[in-house]
């Protein structure tokens, strides 16, 4: 008998009775669609209820449960060929209505301090549908690289389905409507049989009438209101909980991120909430700005006055009240940029409010990153004008920190390039630390221009609101594009000391600051030596602004934790079980869980230099990946297995090639892609993605197969394996980026895949 004869008698002997192939793979599909959604919508229901930097947990949570599942997979005995049917419908079943109960009980327990409740429940839905998806592994192994496609492809349309869904419901419906795609699995599973069927479409019944009733009374879309134990940066839940007179008057959505709007006693102002933390004021205006002169008073409007700020661009405009600050300021020509579409619709539709601030004359509101549309603009402006640009936006793609890219170093390179000859860029930060992160990159920025700092600095000032509180205690930080004169230093002095200002720099004037650095005796890579506080430049490869303490936040090391954890407590269910896993396979399929976090983290964060939005840059990424990865392993599912782990070793070694070649090449490829319009940039980028993506989902599956032939039953912890060694690597990458940059997690991630090449050469010489 041939070898290609006795590969297909072998693949075809376990289909099972009355569950074709094609319904199995159908059903993952759509489970596997319903799950990477729910990570989506996980990220942010985190982002609403914990602190941003906390919204890494909901994929780390997820994988968690797939890992778990897997394990009880593995230890659960194998179910009947009768039963098979029924127990992948019901199951299915439980997950459809699994989703939204989750969501309840998450939102009912959103404010438990220690997080672990909220994991533990974050976990569930995953952990049955990993009890499903590796026992069909488990059944059809000889056809998983098949039916891996499926897995693959399920991912990437979930993805897409769930960008759409974000836009027009909230993220509980979103969640909620995900219930309907598992119980659309339970019918495929459960086929014709009626009595099968009662359990699936009971459960779709009962999930349509609930996403019915929250999207038409938001019944569950917020948790319930206490100051006690709200983080301290979800300020909106404190106002609600302190002012018995605040309320939510109106809520919109984005795959952006949830913003609302609360009224409070004071009848002149609204706020409007960024996932519940980033606060923008919407002021009651009605054309008269005599009426809201009183701003021209308050330490924001600094940078303004006496100033030509005739064409000024605000970057993260919110809702609208830096725009009148322009106006006051005699502003003829405002472009007002706002990266949220929920946050501008929210403004546009209460205009009767705000004046219609966002269409006022002379204003250009353009929804869009700032970033992004500084790089694509060829005007110069009087004033780039920055105001808490903290955009609490949830992190998906399993980073801790998710930091907006304009305050690095490549950022303020750009807006001194689009500054008139008399312009200045204005940054308002939260405290004097951040103010004084913001003027040590502007230095890095212009010296790498070939400006050094002594000179660089005499275009520089820096002052600070006085307040008890380190944290309320604002900065003003001003970079001119020509050196600050005499009666310019002299009226910011004299404007610092009304508003109750003290300048921390202020050329020829108060310049302790930077003591030897503007004088020239100390160059800028000895002057940045500091260990109290993480102060140093950041980059578009280190990008994390916020980060001020040295070392990494506890959310990380929290992180850590739960990976260590989670490697040793998967390593003990394999006590006294009668099949073990070769040494090899934890080295080829460790290699592949850490490798694809630590390569795939890095492309999410730097993409979002052209989406501008973190959900649009993992929908992109991860569907380029996904999709790839399932037309790989379908055209895999062909080949026969001798000579296979030479094949899978020679394809590791092509990847991490592939991965080294990413990790230089990158950046330039996106300063090249700048000048593109969006939907072409996407496109490209997604394009130069597939390679890598088809090369990338061939190794897994067939790795399945080929210990399957083995032994069939350790094919569930195999798949689980690579998922705790994802949350692993999905550590090691974020630690990494913050401690090194991006760049070096990615050759880390080529070490991982070289580690597989080596893996599967050994093993195929094996034979």
């Amino acid at each position: 008998m041939s070898s290609r004869k006795h590969n297909k008698s072998e693949e075809t002997v376990i289909k099972q009775p009355g569950l074709g192939l094609l319904n199995a793979g159908l059903g993952l599909g759509l489970l596997s669609a319903a799950g990477m959604a729910f990570e989506v919508v996980l990220t942010h229901l985190f982002s609403e209820v914990f602190q941003y930097h906390f919204a890494f947990l909901a994929v780390s949570t997820s994988i968690l449960g797939l890992g778990l599942g897997a394990a009880i997979s593995f230890r659960l005995r194998a179910i009947d060929k009768e039963d098979l049917r029924t127990w992948l419908s019901q199951c299915a079943a439980c997950v459809a209505l699994l989703l939204p109960l989750t969501i309840v009980l998450f939102i009912a327990t959103g404010f438990v301090p220690g997080y672990i409740v909220q994991i533990l429940l974050g976990t569930l839905p995953f952990v049955l549908v990993s009890l499903i998806t590796t026992h069909i592994y488990k059944v059809f192994g000889g056809n998983a690289a098949w039916l891996y496609a499926f897995d693959l492809v399920g991912a990437a349309l979930g993805l897409f389905g769930t960008l759409g869904l974000l836009n027009v419901l909230s993220a509980v419906s979103t969640g909620i409507a995900l219930g309907l795609l598992a119980a659309l699995a339970a019918v495929l599973f459960a086929g014709k049989n009626r009595q099968k069927l009662a359990l699936p479409l009971g459960a779709a019944a009962l999930v349509a009438v609930f996403l019915l009733v929250n999207i038409f009374t938001h019944w569950v879309d917020l948790p319930k209101m206490t100051s006690k134990n709200v983080p301290a940066d979800k300020t909106m839940y404190q106002v609600l909980a302190n002012d018995s007179s605040s309320k939510i008057i109106d809520s919109a959505w984005s795959s952006y991120a949830r913003v609302d709007l609360v009224s409070t006693r004071d009848s002149s102002q609204m706020y409007a909430f960024t996932n519940a933390g980033a606060g923008s004021y919407m002021l009651a205006f009605d054309g008269d700005l005599s009426k809201v002169s009183w701003l021209q008073s308050q330490v924001e409007y600094l940078p303004f006055i006496q100033f030509d700020s005739s064409k000024t661009l605000i970057l993260g405009a919110g809702a609208g009240k830096d725009v009148l600050q322009a106006l006051l300021a005699g502003s003829q020509n405002i472009t007002a940029v706002e990266i949220n579409p929920a946050m501008v619709a929210l403004t546009r539709k209460h205009a009767d409010f705000n004046g219609n601030i966002l269409d006022y004359a002379g204003v250009n509101t353009v929804v869009a990153d700032g970033r992004d549309y500084i790089a694509h603009s060829s005007d110069a402006y009087n004033m780039i004008y920055m105001n808490l640009v903290y955009s609490q936006a949830p992190a998906p793609g399993s980073n801790a920190l998710s930091e907006a890219y304009v305050f690095t170093t490549e950022a303020f390179q750009s807006y001194w390039q689009h500054l008139a000859d008399n312009g200045r860029v204005a940054v308002i930060a939260h405290q004097g630390l951040e103010g004084t992160r913001a003027m040590i990159t502007a230095i890095q920025a212009l010296d790498e221009l070939g400006i050094p700092p002594a000179e660089s600095l005499k275009h520089m000032a820096l002052l600070m609101y006085n307040a008890s509180d380190a944290n309320q205690s604002t900065s003003v930080f001003i970079l001119s594009k020509q050196e600050l004169t005499e009666n310019e230093v002299s009226l910011l002095s004299s404007a610092a000391t009304a508003t109750g200002m003290n300048p921390l720099y202020l050329p020829k004037v108060y310049e302790n600051l930077f003591k030897g650095l503007n004088s020239g005796e100390v160059g800028l890579k000895d002057f940045l030596v500091q260990t109290d506080y993480n102060l140093f430049a950041t980059h578009d490869d280190q990008p994390f602004f916020f980060n001020l303490n040295p070392g990494l936040p506890e959310a990380l090391k929290t992180l850590l934790l739960i990976a260590a954890a989670a490697l040793l407590i998967y390593l003990l269910t394999l006590i006294k079980s009668t099949h073990r896993p070769p040494f090899a396979a934890f080295l080829f399929f460790g290699g592949l869980g850490a490798g694809y976090f630590l390569f795939e983290m890095p492309l999410i964060q730097r993409t979002q230099l052209i989406t501008g939005n973190p959900t649009l840059a993992m929908v992109l990424v991860l569907a380029a990946l996904l999709l790839g990865g399932g037309l790989g392993s379908y055209l895999s599912s062909k080949w026969d297995l001798p000579g296979l782990w030479q094949k899978l070793a020679g394809i590791a070694a092509v990847v991490t090639v592939l991965i080294a070649a990413y990790a230089f090449l990158q950046p330039a490829l996106m300063t090249a892609l700048e000048s593109l319009p969006l939907s072409t940039r996407l496109l490209v980028w997604s394009l130069s993605l597939l390679p890598a993506g088809i090369l990338m989902g061939i190794p897994f599956a067939n790795g399945l197969r080929l210990f399957s032939k083995k032994d069939n039953e350790i094919l569930p912890y195999l798949w689980g394996w690579n998922s705790v060694t994802s949350v692993g690597g999905s550590a090691v990458a974020a630690s990494v980026a913050m401690l090194a940059g991006f760049r070096v997690n990615m050759f880390i991630a080529a070490g991982c895949y070289l580690l597989v090449a080596v893996t599967a050469w050994l093993l195929s010489r094996k034979g």
